[in-house]
């Protein structure tokens, strides 16, 4: 905290000296979810942030829901520099399978504060990471998560046995490794389908963190919610093109550095209560709280998913990425 208090008061006195020689502009922010998503208020405190520092020279206009481009347009803006900022779903590319680690599993990170701090690292250390950042042409400016991804279901599932052979809803390639581990049986359904697939049992439990089945009102067609933690992830990092970013003065980069810092720790707390808040919500909308009863069977049958990243990335011919990556993050864990 002296130490984000220590930046803030050295921002203000850059902001009473050198704001007068920064150039008033206004950026272009694109952001792929919706503005009323429980992840949005860190994009506009990012904003106002950048603004307040700059002393009101810097503007930045946040275009929402993929409006200035589709996922598949992303990289294609990037390395035109045709956005200023963006975030970018970095599981989604075959482009950016070593970026995408934190993006990609389950089972993983249980902890808001942990899980930022190593995504941040592993940009800001790891070569691999840096390499494949170089290559998009892109550059970090901050990172935050999901909270932890949640069941919600049909019907109120207890134990290891009531969920084998259940259809479970899934996407990537880690998600369905962790229901095979547990005998039930993925099914990839994309977000926007998955109300009507359980109305219409095409899967039996939705695979969501608490924001998204809260929006989606999920608890209508399936009204179990599970106490079951899955695990958080890296939610799409905010990254600045890099043509863009070697545009500015040292002063602009400073103060978007800063916002980002800020931003980070903002989120960490806000969307952990926005969470909190949004399950008390599903409940007194008819979501009843299941507990699951065998938590550690569950944990114990569920491999380790670092390393069939690993094992993933070896076969696929990153061999010195898989070791890089996966030795920074496991001598960070707590545990």
């Amino acid at each position: 905290m002296l130490r984000i208090l220590g930046m803030c008061a050295a921002l203000g006195l850059m902001a009473g000296t050198a704001s007068a020689e920064i150039e008033e502009m206004t950026l272009r922010y694109a952001v792929h979810v919706p503005e009323n998503n429980v992840v949005s208020d860190s994009d506009k405190f990012f904003a106002e942030k950048v603004e307040e520092l700059s002393g009101g020279k810097i503007k930045v206009d946040i275009y929402w829901n993929r409006a200035l481009g589709r996922q598949a347009e992303m990289l294609p803006l990037i390395s035109a520099g045709a956005v200023d900022f963006t975030t970018l779903e970095t599981g989604q590319y075959g482009e950016t399978p070593v970026v995408g680690f934190g993006n990609s599993l389950p089972m993983t990170f249980f902890d808001a504060r942990e899980m930022v701090t190593i995504s941040r690292g592993l940009y800001e250390e790891v070569a691999p990471i840096q390499e494949e950042m170089e290559r998009i042409g892109a550059t970090m400016i901050w990172v935050r998560h999901l909270p932890n991804y949640r069941l919600i279901c049909r019907e109120p599932y207890k134990t290891m046995a009531d969920l084998r052979g259940k259809k479970l809803r899934s996407y990537g390639a880690y998600v369905p490794i962790m229901w095979q581990s547990i005998g039930a049986n993925p099914v990839n359904v994309v977000a926007t389908e998955i109300y009507d697939g359980l109305a219409k049992g095409v899967i039996d439990c939705a695979y969501l963190p608490i924001p998204f089945l809260s929006s989606y009102k999920l608890y209508e067609p399936a009204p179990y919610l599970l106490d079951l933690k899955l695990g958080m992830i890296e939610y799409a990092p905010t990254l600045v093109p890099t043509v863009v970013w070697n545009n500015w003065s040292e002063e602009v980069q400073e103060i978007v550095r800063e916002a980002g810092r800020q931003a980070e720790e903002f989120a960490i707390s806000q969307t952990e209560e926005n969470t909190d808040a949004m399950e008390a919500d599903m409940i007194a909308a008819g979501a009843t709280l299941v507990t699951f009863e065998e938590k550690d069977a569950f944990k114990a049958a569920v491999p380790d998913m670092i390393e069939e990243w690993a094992k993933r990335q070896r076969e696929q011919g990153r061999p010195a990425a898989a070791d890089a990556v996966s030795n920074y993050v496991r001598s960070r864990m707590s545990n």
